[in-house]
């Protein structure tokens, strides 16, 4: 059974919003402080979250943003803010969907199941730390940030993020990003990307904590 999770201040919408999807087969969880149901989304499971923006001690847009440094489960955000700005704020920050009050709640149970299929239905999105990589949409963002990555660079990540946790060697690098086996010079080549990635990716590229190296035998993504 798929659990939502539904932050919403107003506890009278989340109460109907939450009959509703129990209704339609849901199991859901209810919270209605923005700090308190980010420290819930760490620890309890989730399939969607519905967020309000406007919340008490943090705002919507924060708890996504911070959301997104750990999890890429599909966001549907449900809110009062109607304006261009809002919505394209809220998907700048990797929201899926953006509904405004006053709504149907049989639109946004239809919604939710959609977001929920095509969610299931393509490549997983991955994350490590604040960094998130959408191998459907092409897209790598740091704490919401888009980032441009060149091919190569989008390529390497998303290997390294498939196989995360495990060290690949630099000829692995080679033979699945450049399609082929190489000499020593062409390795090289995997250490220069590799450079250079970091560069983007991480806070300190000379203390790294996304793309890791173990001596003599690769890279990895702890």
């Amino acid at each position: 059974m798929k659990r939502i999770f539904i932050l919403e201040d107003d506890e009278s919408i989340s109460s109907i919003i939450e009959f509703n999807l129990r209704a339609s087969g849901f199991d859901t969880v209810c919270e209605f402080d923005g700090a308190r149901g980010l420290e819930r989304l760490e620890t309890e499971k989730a399939d969607l979250l519905i967020l309000d923006i406007m919340l008490p001690s943090l705002s919507g847009f924060e708890v996504l943003r911070r959301l997104r440094g750990f999890s890429d489960i599909p966001v549907i955000i449900l809110s009062a803010r109607d304006s261009e700005k809002d919505k394209l704020e809220g998907l700048e920050l990797m929201a899926d969907d953006y509904v405004t009050k006053p709504f149907s709640v049989n639109e946004l149970v239809a919604r939710v199941k959609v977001n929920l299929s095509r969610y299931g239905g393509g490549k997983p999105r991955y994350a490590a730390g604040d960094i998130l990589l959408d191998p459907m949409g092409m897209t790598v963002t740091k704490a919401g940030a888009p980032l441009q990555l060149s091919k190569k660079e989008f390529e390497i990540l998303q290997t390294l993020m498939e196989n995360r946790g495990r060290v690949l060697s630099r000829e692995e690098i080679l033979k699945k990003v450049w399609g082929y086996s190489g000499y020593l010079g062409d390795l090289h080549t995997v250490d220069v990307a590799i450079g250079r990635l970091r560069a983007k990716v991480e806070t300190t590229p000379s203390e790294p904590k996304v793309i890791l190296s173990r001596r003599g035998a690769g890279y990895y993504i702890p």
